[in-house]
């Protein structure tokens, strides 16, 4: 860990941003593990919760500016009490290339109860950096797929603690969590909005045709053009692991406030997603989305 990773850099040395180059990954419409977790170089994330003795995974998150990542609000709002209180804090992990791997620790939580799933964590880089570092993030896209589209969902899958918890130490340091990075692709069966129903997803809603697993909610799913569209909300469980499943639409998100402590300076208080730095996020389709009023957007349609 590192108190301050930026300590050593230039007051006004501009933070490093890389998006995540679309890729075009060989899978079906039942989610599948895959090996090369390092692709997205920490843009997709683990979202886990410690009381200081143990670690569980609870879900998947998406960094789409440095200091901010997406999740699915399910994932967050039961233990939002106990963060605020700080009898529990929030860790996600970013995996790099060559072995590295990027921690995060939470500051700041914003969401929705009803009308969306998708929430918004804060946090702050807690380990040590090079010269050659760089925040790696996912382009956000306000595009809506058209019927048919194909469309690929990212996640993880972390074992219970109480799985972990009987593995052996490696080199003699206690495994805290283990996992795999799963991808799935589909269709996009339809777009809902405003809501998808009043029960399962009373928000806007895209329903694609594969299926996904439990602690990929939160998860990114991606479009042709490698932009997130939309975040995992959920799916049906089916026999065949088919789905299909179902992701909140990124417009959504658009309409809300964040306040992002970190990097220190870079961003004001209660922000709008919308009028954040292009230089620190990349909105494609930014020009479609009107923020009205508070949580309030006008969208044009465009695929």
């Amino acid at each position: 860990m590192s108190n301050d990773p930026l300590a050593g850099r230039r007051k006004d040395a501009p933070l490093p941003v890389r998006w995540v180059e679309p890729s075009f990954a060989i899978v079906g419409p039942v989610a599948k593990s895959v090996q090369n977790w390092d692709y997205y170089e920490g843009a997709l994330v683990t979202v886990g919760f410690t009381d200081g003795k143990t670690y569980n995974v609870a879900g998947s998150g998406v960094m789409v500016a440095p200091g901010l990542v997406l999740t699915a609000t399910h994932v967050v709002r039961e233990h939002a009490d106990a963060l605020e209180a700080k009898s529990l804090n929030l860790y996600c992990h970013g995996l790099r290339s060559k072995g590295r791997a990027d921690l995060w620790v939470y500051r700041s939580l914003t969401y929705a109860e009803d009308e969306s799933d998708i929430a918004f964590v804060g946090v702050e880089l807690n380990s040590e950096i090079g010269d050659d570092w760089y925040v790696s993030c996912l382009p956000i896209s306000t595009r809506a797929p058209s019927k048919g589209e194909a469309l690929s969902i990212v996640g993880f899958r972390f074992d219970d603690p109480g799985a972990v918890a009987a593995l052996p130490p490696i080199d003699g340091i206690p495994v805290a969590s283990r996992g795999q990075l799963y991808i799935a692709a589909g269709k996009t069966e339809d777009v809902y909005y405003p809501i998808h129903d009043r029960v399962m997803a009373p928000f806007p809603t895209i329903e694609v045709t594969c299926g996904s697993l439990g602690g990929m909610s939160g998860g990114a799913v991606i479009d042709r053009e490698g932009a997130v569209v939309g975040i995992l909300s959920n799916s049906l469980n089916t026999a065949d692991g088919r789905g299909p499943s179902f992701a909140a639409w990124i417009i959504h998100a658009l309409m809300f406030e964040v306040t992002l402590p970190w990097p220190p300076g870079l961003y004001t208080p209660k922000t709008p997603i919308l009028d954040l730095p292009e230089s620190q996020i990349k909105i494609i389709g930014r020009d479609k989305v009107e923020r009205t009023g508070p949580r309030q957007i006008d969208y044009s349609l465009w695929r």
